[in-house]
């Protein structure tokens, strides 16, 4: 199982090494340890952490709550405080910045190994609902597209579009259903269809394949192929 990667950003060295080799016994990788939100920021860019350990009071041009929350609204990782007390104020203001939770200094390890798998666990599930309400916005918006666009050609191109853009998938491909048998009352209506899409990383080497009984058509804007209906 590959270990989770830690970037702490702790201006108080002693403490930055003493987290280091707790995080390292408990199991994780600790991807850097910086003294200053802007050398945390640089490094991000470089190698992306799973979750920041961050005080909430640093030293230089950013401190604390003004690093975690360029952190959260640039990159979307989930960012834990430390810290030894704060003015009730200063509390205030890093709630704005929505932490995934709190490692009080001086910190035991037990706390600190609480703290961190919860922040990972609650990230993995904010973005599994972020994505599948984009899905249902996605299946929303082609259910209106179906009633206003009368062109076949553009309803499915323009669906699989919608299927694709934003959603964190390579390619989409829209299937029309198998005839019902002879004798068979056909539904009144605009025919039903069947989706499929293939998740990313990588470039598309081919278009996705259909759903069974069906002849897809791949969106060419979605995978950047020349879109065409297999007969």
């Amino acid at each position: 199982m590959e270990k989770k990667k830690i970037l702490i950003i702790e201006d108080e060295v002693i403490v930055a090494e003493d987290l280091r080799r707790s995080l390292e016994r408990l199991g994780y990788q600790v991807s850097g340890a910086v003294t200053t939100g802007k050398e945390a920021l640089d490094l991000i860019k470089k190698e992306t952490p799973d979750l920041v350990l961050i005080d909430i009071v640093l030293k230089g041009e950013l401190n604390g709550i003004e690093t975690a929350e360029i952190i959260r609204l640039q990159e979307n990782l989930p960012v834990v405080y430390l810290t030894a007390f704060s003015d009730p104020a200063t509390v205030d203001r890093a709630k704005l910045t929505e932490p995934f939770g709190y490692v009080l200094k001086p910190f035991d390890e037990r706390e600190l190994q609480s703290v961190i798998e919860i922040a990972l666990y609650k990230n993995q599930v904010e973005k599994r609902l972020h994505h599948l309400n984009g899905i249902l916005r996605a299946i929303r918006n082609v259910n209106q597209l179906i009633v206003v666009e009368k062109d076949r050609q553009q309803l499915i191109e323009k669906a699989c579009r919608l299927l694709t853009e934003g959603r964190g998938y390579l390619s989409a491909s829209l299937a029309r259903p198998r005839a019902p048998p002879r004798g068979r009352a056909r539904r009144a209506g605009v025919k039903s269809a069947r989706a499929r899409v293939r998740r990313r990383p990588g470039p598309a080497s081919r278009p996705s394949s259909a759903p069974a009984g069906g002849s897809p058509y791949v969106c060419p804007a979605a995978c950047g192929e020349a879109g065409r209906a297999m007969k």
